[in-house]
């Protein structure tokens, strides 16, 4: 899996993890990458390939096993953004269910992340930036 794959597979899990994919979500997705310089040179046709391939895989191997493939192939210089941009994007719907406090509790505290900062304090963070808009 490529830097890009992975990237792109956990902030995936991220917007896919509440069982729902709103417009709201994936237009916050598309957002972020464009600004990611894993992504500036991926086509939009390419872009959808590699979606379809990691929702696949998901529906595959379930969310657990995709997230911890694309940890484990993700270089560690993406790591923290990583897991700040997943924590964005899974608050953009401004709410937070379940499904997505335990997606935030796995990714916080997978033992494959070699961040320079705390994973669980970039959690933390980023929701503490959003507490006010949150649901």
């Amino acid at each position: 899996m490529t830097d890009a794959e992975a990237f792109l597979s956990v902030l995936i899990v991220a917007v896919a993890c509440d069982g729902h994919i709103r417009n709201d979500e994936a237009a916050a997705l598309r957002k972020v990458l464009e600004n990611r310089r894993l992504f500036v040179g991926v086509t939009e046709k390419r872009m959808s390939e590699l979606s379809l391939k990691i929702a696949n895989e998901i529906r595959v191997k379930g969310f657990t096993r995709v997230l911890d493939s694309a940890i484990s192939s993700l270089s560690v210089g993406y790591h923290d953004s990583v897991v700040a941009v997943a924590t964005y994007l899974v608050g953009v719907d401004r709410y937070l269910r379940q499904d997505e406090q335990n997606f935030l509790e796995y990714l916080s505290t997978h033992p494959g992340f070699k961040c320079s900062i705390k994973p669980y304090l970039i959690v933390k963070s980023m929701l503490a930036f959003s507490e006010d808009q949150l649901k």
